[in-house]
């Protein structure tokens, strides 16, 4: 579950949906993972004599002891691809956020974690309001489990795209600021934003709202 969900199940104008793709890919996931099981169960001896085998060629003692642990090692892991596989399924791995009206998907574009103070926080969110590129760029430089937290979506076929901002890496404690949409212009310099790096400046002559005459 991303940090941001909740905030995005508010919006009436998204709706959660299961991917046909997704769900396709857990399924096969569990059916690769059940026969792995079933033929390792079926022929447990015949794979441990057959990895003992091999084992012999090893160059170093410890392969060659573990080699009679072939089957064991197929089975753990094909049920640990099962059990990830399933709580794809009951869970959010094989959903996706979508514009209601049109169905469009929402596909994540960047999520970064910075070290900012929250004056500076507050700041950026109101930076990326704007929809002015020359004023949420470039991002602070991103750090190991910093506070804040950027996400941005993007629905092209809509020409609308969102930024999430939240502070606080941990669920528990995460406080989200409003959903911020950028569509029409706004979208164009985000998209520019998106191409160059968030991490670095975009230029004037890159900026849709800029390189036009002024910010709109």
């Amino acid at each position: 579950m991303s940090l941001y969900d909740p905030t995005l199940a508010k919006a009436p104008e998204l709706a959660r949906r299961r991917s046909t793709v997704r769900t396709v890919l857990a399924v096969l996931a569990i059916i690769v993972a059940i026969a792995a099981i079933v033929y390792s169960a079926a022929n447990f001896l015949d794979l441990a004599e057959q990895g003992r085998e091999n084992a012999q060629d090893a160059s170093r003692v410890r392969y060659r002891y573990g080699g009679g642990f072939l089957p064991v090692a197929i089975i753990i892991l094909a049920a640990g691809l099962a059990v990830a596989a399933v709580m794809a399924l009951v869970g959010a791995g094989t959903r996706v956020w979508t514009r209601a009206a049109s169905g469009a998907v929402l596909h994540k574009r960047f999520e970064g974690y910075h070290a900012m103070s929250p004056e500076q926080f507050d700041a950026l969110h109101g930076a990326y309001a704007s929809g002015d590129p020359g004023a949420y760029t470039p991002l602070p430089e991103q750090v190991k489990r910093g506070p804040a937290v950027v996400m941005v979506w993007t629905a092209n076929e809509d020409r609308v795209g969102y930024v999430g901002l939240s502070w606080g890496a941990a669920a528990k404690s995460t406080l989200n600021a409003p959903l911020i949409r950028l569509e029409g212009a706004h979208f164009d310099a985000l998209q520019a934003a998106l191409r160059q790096g968030l991490d670095r400046p975009l230029p004037d002559d890159r900026n849709p709202l800029r390189a036009q005459g002024g910010v709109r």
